[in-house]
């Protein structure tokens, strides 16, 4: 790799670190769904152009689209919401590359490797080591939520590899958060969400844009141009550094500690999530980019 591609890869995994502080803000702003719905259409106004109905069978991405904003999202910033050590959900929500793992052989019946079977052992291991005793039921609800999310990510990149047709990224972007508008607005009302003494929260306004435009749109673009230019197995160790980034930023920003078994259990997911991404060999998907 060319020496700004490394800068470009490194940069998108800070982007994605700092989407676990951006999310956190947004959610104690608006809460789970008034900052899901800032996320979703601030993204469909960036991808917008790119809407076709090319190759689009509507049954697949409705499907895509639930999990992506139901299973991910909403879970996710439950878990945020509820969450008493922000560096818990940073590192847990890394198990998405076990589970993913483990669903590629149940679909695509890829075998696992030894190195990567030991790398899954190692990474749920360090869950059990992380989480421990849950200090309150809603940490239990944060862990539980955060693991939902991990899984519905990793539910969702096998529904995109087993779309029947090429699609471009940035319209399967431009459709996953369109379709999530009117889901997110409806919950939004029914939740109250906004309110004359919260629509002026300037913080929660930057972390919801910063989701939608950094982290997703600008986080994207620049990995899926990566993936034009160079191998997955030459970019994807970069995700290694997001967790560390997120746990750095969650330290600065909200004082968040970290105890013997966070940093212990953490180091053990990572370990184990780096053995699965550096040996798994993912066979052909339907996404692509336009050149």
């Amino acid at each position: 790799m060319k020496a700004q591609d490394y800068l470009l890869a490194l940069l998108t995994s800070i982007l994605w670190g700092g989407n676990f502080i951006a999310t956190k803000y947004g959610v104690d702003a608006f809460g789970v769904f008034g900052i899901s719905l800032i996320r979703v259409v601030s993204v469909s106004l960036v991808f917008i152009p790119y809407l076709t109905t090319q190759n689009l069978i509507f049954k697949e991405i409705i499907k895509l689209s639930l999990v992506y904003g139901i299973g991910f999202i909403s879970f996710l910033n439950i878990s945020l919401e509820y969450s008493d050590n922000l560096p818990v959900t940073v590192i847990l929500i890394q198990t998405v590359v076990p589970f993913g793992a483990i669903l590629s052989y149940v679909y695509f019946k890829e075998k696992m490797n030894t190195k990567e079977i030991i790398g899954m052992a190692i990474a749920f291991f360090g869950v059990f080591v992380l989480v421990g005793l849950p200090s309150s039921f809603t940490s239990l609800i944060s862990i539980i939520a955060v693991l939902i999310a991990a899984y519905s990510q990793a539910w969702q990149m096998v529904l995109v590899r087993k779309y029947p047709h090429p699609i471009d990224i940035k319209t399967l972007l431009a459709w996953m958060h369109l379709l999530n508008i009117p889901l997110f607005l409806a919950l939004t009302i029914y939740s109250k969400n906004f309110s004359s003494e919260n629509i002026t929260n300037i913080s929660g306004w930057i972390g919801g844009l910063y989701t939608g435009l950094i982290s997703t749109a600008i986080g994207f673009t620049i990995w899926f141009s990566l993936l034009k230019k160079y191998p997955v197995n030459k970019v994807s160790p970069f995700m290694i550094f997001v967790p560390f980034f997120g746990v750095i930023l969650s330290i600065f920003f909200f004082d968040s500690t970290l105890t013997d078994h966070v940093i212990i259990g953490g180091l053990l997911i990572i370990l184990g999530v780096a053995l699965i991404q550096l040996t798994h060999k993912v066979k052909s998907t339907a996404i692509r980019t336009k050149t």
